[in-house]
């Protein structure tokens, strides 16, 4: 019998026992001296039943008396199957918590997060006799918690196998369980209710998560020393609307049965509901009674059912026969009536939702002369998921407005920093400790900010009176929000894995800024919460699942984040809140940019505005239109319905009142989208706008400086300023090294971009080093075959094919090739691209056998995962063209030139620029063949497209001018060739300004024809000026050609300068010859011979 109430037995001798016991009044009785005796003398003790007015026990075997994750003092393990100091999965053993019929709990140690945690195993006899039940009901158990985020649940860490054996690894609660803090003494009902509530808000989280737990009772509940309960133990929970099973079935039944055969009623019976009993099915209402039984418990020292059987108990409950008050009971009548309504026999008679009856035991009658409700409905503080009322109590009292030291306890106390220091100290990543300095130190002053606005909230009101006290109700409403997304990113940072420890200072920065909760025009302005309480307690739990999807997001998973929030959505509009509901569709939408599926995004974030504007919160609006900007204008490439969107926001912004971040934001997008528009010089104002705010911040922010500055840095390597671009990008890294450590990936990227503008500038040396040592960062933070490492092999690979090293180029090319074959597959598009490269790189070295077998490959994997109709397959067709241009396999190259054109003509559109830049290649083929009239008539196509989607004005329009005059003066039309040039410099000079590097395109052409022309004068100063624009090696050819036009003007011009102009002359044909243009050295060698 002792083994029976210890959980010791078999399962087949388990159920026999049962059925004696239920059937033998001596054993009955014997049964319940056992069980009793061994509770008070141990507090590792079987489940217990209410029988008679003694509170005598019968044991419900098919339980862990315990709470499975409770830290206490742990025995050694020993005769359980593991032994002290084994391991279980990656746990140490440490002792043993406690022991039942399914299982046993382990105390055990987390050597790779350095933590204590609890590890239920399934018992080594249960394992060994095939005990497929027990180890379904565990793993369902973990499977269960494991879907929940919640305060007031138990976390699971992680689920797994031992020896066969199932184990759960979870959450390790320093404190007791409910059933002893209730057994302790007779506790004042008001405290009791404070406990259960929050036991009742964490069976809410799991309801709304579509979970039955169909085991609720108080040893199932933990009382931590924080003071936060915590359900646990779901090994029963099943999803809503199944059916249970009565006991005793016969073997040989569906899953279900197995699960809940005799010996392992569905619960333990002493708090189960009728339904349970009687198999039928089992919701939320049937928590809910099992809820009503453990709080009459904890109310009035003993449950609401006598019974001595099973039998007898479940007459007592169907016939409602409530044991009565005792008479020195304190409990008040409303909350007596209160609790026997969530006993009805009949679910229908219960409350609607559990979240009903935490809403009925809030209306003390004795408090309603003391309540003043903060809104029309009444405002409730929904914070850390707990119905939490807000008092206030007349001014005739002294106020007191000291924020307690636990008011952040869960979201970022000591416990919680222990937890994020730990996880950070278990990381290899090489920039972990930074990152953990620098999260620290934001966390901390998030805190302090938010203590010292709430007491300022409280004084505002009640000290200086400079505020209402539904005003400091809207406030206190705001720092409870932000107090939820508070803990979401500290339970994130709590459990980090090297994504999330990589993204740490992005997740902390995303937190809202407390600010909105001082701005009282705006918190007035929004639609209040919902005046029904039940639907505020609803709200309330879909606004810390979606500050969980944010966090995740924050850490870069945006997939699932965003699957998160749209689920999120669509619950928040069933709701009918629409604050709420815009909230999670402009997380959703930005999530689906963040994920490349920019459409989605766009769909969402209008459907934000939408349910903002309807929710009258102007600053959710504002920020969907945002958000739009960068959507619209550079994920989707509509850029006049991004500054239509930009227009939007601007007035959002204003109707708002201002908000200086979402201003800084507008600004940077729409300086993204004028840059698109080839409207340099306005976009560069622009990001130069938000650098200066940047710089003003009080206090300062490093890490948006560094990204303003890289913004800066990206706009003037567009004007050609590449100095200046080099400068902002060096602060930037500067910033960057000092706030997350120098081997952080981010600092690689800056180091990438660095590399990027000295490439331009023509320093590659130093582009190399910042390549190389960006490359260096990334493999060791990221690994070897990262696919970022990809990106800058890729980039060495270009730089090399630059400076002529073909062979180390090739060799950079197929790393990256390999790198992207081995993450992302064989048959990734990527693929594709790089194979274009290679190929691209040896049709520069002339080597075209090569480049048209790679080239080739990469066509036919491009047709395999594109389709044959894609624009990039007619990328490869215009580089073959190009390849056998240079065989002079003329019509292998028109026939390739054509292809590429149709393909980009029925993909994009005949106006597209894409199209136009076809016709320019088609072009190019004419000249090649002397055909200069078709050439002509190909490029001034090519012009008619751009000019019609770009613009007259744009920047763009300066090649395919350039191209139109190279085909006037073959043609001879040298004063129309004159004109064109001459736009083609203006162009150019507007949006790239007027000393980049790439107008000698134009000033070669324009020199040449004004030479031809007999304006040698004005060719010399056209020439002059393009000498002083030479660009390193990256234009050597374009450098050359200037020096060769400009001898020829000085030999001619007005002055002549006969030395210089042979000199000049000279210089450029060993350039030419460097570079193997033998063209061009026939030109330079035809033009000394005859001028000597």
């Amino acid at each position: 019998m002792i083994a029976f109430l210890a959980g010791g037995l078999p399962q087949d001798k388990a159920e026999r026992v049962d059925g004696h016991v239920e059937s033998c009044q001596s054993c009955r009785l014997l049964v319940a001296a056992v069980a009793k005796s061994s509770r008070d003398a141990t507090p590792v003790a079987a489940a217990t039943l209410a029988v008679g007015s003694n509170d005598a026990t019968l044991a419900a075997v098919d339980e862990l008396a315990m709470s499975p994750t409770l830290a206490g003092a742990a025995t050694p393990a020993a005769g359980d199957g593991v032994k002290r100091g084994e391991q279980v999965g990656r746990y140490v053993i440490q002792g043993v918590l406690g022991k039942g019929g399914m299982g046993v709990v382990y105390a055990a140690f987390d050597p790779q997060l350095d933590r204590k945690v609890a590890v239920k195993l399934l018992r080594p006899e249960l394992a060994a006799g095939g005990g497929e039940a027990a180890a379904a009901r565990l793993l369902r158990e973990g499977r269960a918690i494991a879907k929940l985020a919640h305060p007031n649940v138990v976390t699971v860490f992680d689920v797994g196998t031992h020896d066969g054996s199932v184990f759960v690894a979870m959450e390790l609660v320093e404190g007791r369980s409910l059933d002893h803090w209730i057994a302790e003494k007779r506790r004042p009902w008001r405290e009791v209710l404070g406990v259960f509530r929050q036991a009742g808000a964490g069976l809410i989280a799991a309801h709304d998560a579509g979970m039955i737990h169909r085991d609720f009772k108080p040893a199932n509940v933990l009382m931590g020393k924080d003071g936060r309960a915590r359900v646990t133990d779901f090994g029963l929970a099943r999803f809503g609307g199944e059916r249970t099973s009565k006991p005793r079935l016969a073997a040989g039944t569906e899953e279900v049965a197995r699960l809940t055969r005799t010996g392992a009623l569905l619960g333990t019976p002493a708090y189960m509901s009728p339904e349970q009993f009687e198999g039928g099915e089992v919701d939320a209402k049937s928590d809910q009674f099992s809820f009503a039984v453990a709080l009459y418990e904890a109310l009035y020292g003993s449950r609401p059912f006598a019974g001595l059987t099973v039998g007898e108990l479940f007459a007592n409950i169907t016939e409602k026969n409530v044991r009565p008050a005792p008479e020195d009971s304190t409990v008040p009548a409303w909350l007596r009536e209160t609790v026997l309504r969530g006993l009805e026999p009949a679910p229908a008679n219960r409350y609607p939702t559990l979240a009903s009856l935490l809403v009925a035991l809030e209306h003390d009658p004795a408090l309603k002369r003391r309540r003043v409700a903060f809104a029309a409905g009444g405002v409730s503080v929904l914070g850390l998921g707990v119905v939490a009322t807000v008092l206030v109590l007349g001014r005739t009292a002294a106020p007191s407005c000291r924020v307690s030291p636990t008011a952040l306890a869960g979201a970022w106390d000591a416990p919680r920093r222990a937890d994020v220091e730990r996880a950070f100290g278990a990381s290899k990543a090489p920039y972990a400790k930074d990152q953990l300095a620098v999260v620290l130190k934001e966390l901390d002053t998030y805190a302090a900010d938010w203590t010292a606005m709430k007491k300022d909230a409280c004084e505002a009101a009640q000290v200086r009176h400079e505020q209402t006290e539904q005003q400091q109700g809207l406030r206190t409403v705001c720092l409870e929000q932000r107090t939820i997304e508070l803990r979401a990113i500290t339970d994130l940072l709590a459990h980090a894995d090297e994504d999330v420890i990589r993204n740490a200072h992005k997740a902390v920065a995303a937190l809202t800024p407390l600010a909105g909760c001082a701005d009282l025009r705006a918190l007035s302005s929004r639609v209040p919460p919902p005046a029904d309480t039940a639907t505020r307690i609803r709200v309330d739990a879909l606004r810390s699942r979606l500050a969980k999807a944010r966090a995740i997001g924050t850490a870069g998973k945006y997939t699932e984040a965003q699957a998160a929030a749209t689920q999120l959505a669509g619950e928040a509009a069933q709701l009918g809140y629409r604050p709420l509901h815009a909230e999670a569709l402009l997380l959703a939408g930005a999530l689906a940019e963040r994920a490349g599926d920019a459409k989605t995004a766009e769909a969402q974030l209008t459907q934000a505005v939408q349910a903002a504007e309807a929710g009258r919160d102007d600053l959710a609006a504002a920020q969907a239109w945002v958000t739009l900007v960068r959507v619209r204008g550079i994920s989707l490439g509509k850029a006049d319905d991004a500054l239509v969107a930009a227009g939007h926001a601007s007035a959002m912004l204003e109707r708002f009142g201002g908000d200086a971040e979402e201003q800084l934001k507008l600004d940077a997008y729409r300086g993204l989208v004028l840059s698109e528009q080839g409207k340099y010089a306005e976009a560069t104002a622009l990001a130069e706008k938000v650098l200066a705010a940047r710089r003003r911040e009080v206090p300062p922010a490093p890490l948006d400086l560094a990204s303003a500055l890289n913004d800066v840095g990206n706009r003037y390597e567009e004007m050609g300023k590449y100095a200046e671009a080099a400068k902002a990008q060096a602060e930037a890294l500067a910033l960057r090294e000092k706030q997350l450590g120098p081997n952080h990936p981010e600092v690689a990227a800056t180091l990438h971009n660095l590399g990027n503008t000295q490439f331009e500038l023509g320093d590659l040396p130093a582009a190399e080093a910042s390549f190389r040592r960006s490359l260096a960062i990334r493999e060791k933070a990221l690994g070897p075959t990262h696919p970022e490492v990809a990106l800058v092999v890729s980039n060495l690979g270009v730089l090399m094919r630059t400076l002529g090293k073909y062979d180390e180029a090739i060799a950079f090319y197929q790393r990256a090739l390999a790198i992207k074959i081995e993450r992302l597959g064989p048959e990734h598009p990527s693929i594709a691209t790089v194979m274009h490269n290679i190929g691209a790189t040896y049709m520069t070295q002339k080597k075209f056998p090569e480049a048209i077998e790679f080239l080739d490959k990469g066509l036919a994997l491009a047709i395999k995962v594109r389709g044959p109709e894609h624009s990039e397959v007619a990328a490869f067709y215009g580089t073959l063209s190009q390849c056998y241009r240079g065989q002079a396999k003329f019509d292998e190259a028109f026939a390739a030139a054509r292809k590429a054109l149709a393909i980009n003509e029925k993909a994009l559109g005949p106006e597209h620029p894409e199209v136009a830049t076809d016709h320019s290649h088609i072009g190019e083929l004419y000249l090649s063949q002397s055909k200069y009239v078709e050439a002509l008539a190909a490029f001034q196509r090519a012009l008619a497209i751009h000019e019609k989607t770009l613009g007259p004005d744009h920047p763009d329009l300066a090649i395919a001018l350039s191209n139109i005059g190279n085909a006037q003066i073959a043609l001879g039309k040298h004063a129309d060739a004159a004109k064109t040039y001459e736009r083609a410099l203006a162009l150019d000079e507007k949006g790239l300004g007027k000393d980049h590097p790439d107008l000698t395109y134009d000033i070669t052409g324009l020199g040449d024809v004004y030479e031809k022309l007999g304006r040698h004068d004005d060719a010399v100063a056209i020439l002059e000026r393009g000498l002083t624009l030479r660009d390193g090696d990256r234009i050597a050819y374009q450098y050359a050609l200037t020096k060769l036009y400009l001898g020829r003007a000085l030999w001619n011009a007005t002055k002549p300068d006969k030395a210089r102009a042979k000199k000049l002359v000279a210089e450029a044909a060993e350039l030419f010859a460097k570079g193997d243009y033998k063209i061009a050295i026939k030109w330079a060698k035809d033009w000394q011979s005859k001028h000597r």
